[in-house]
């Protein structure tokens, strides 16, 4: 994709994921990758891709902060862990990855309420 596909990518992702009156599923929008694929005259799979490593580059990366770690265990409280769109949610909340933030859910705060 060259420059300005990307740009005009970008925009229209982020208008999917925003519109008022796209389809919504545990309110995070979902994006018709055929509509935006048909306007930028390319493959709706690469399209995709190339929308998802955008994302991947402004996702946080580095050690969880002590605020973060709350956050989790905090929405794991409300939610439980079978909460449809839960680590999808703390990903928004937290600009970290669902598979980080599980990540460190399993790993390192799952233990620490175990002992409690």
């Amino acid at each position: 994709m060259r420059n300005h596909q990307i740009a005009q990518l970008t925009v229209l992702a982020e208008m999917e994921t925003r519109s008022p009156t796209g389809p919504i599923r545990q309110g995070v929008g979902l994006i018709n990758w055929t509509r935006i694929s048909t306007e930028l005259d390319r493959d709706k799979l690469s399209c995709a891709d190339k929308w998802k490593s955008i994302q991947a580059c402004a996702m946080k990366k580095g050690p969880f902060a002590p605020e973060e770690d709350a956050i989790i265990a905090q929405r794991v409280g409300e939610w439980g862990l079978q909460g449809n769109g839960l680590w999808k949610a703390l990903e928004t909340e937290l600009g970290r990855s669902t598979k980080a933030v599980f990540s460190r859910w399993k790993t390192t705060l799952s233990k620490r309420v175990d002992n409690k």
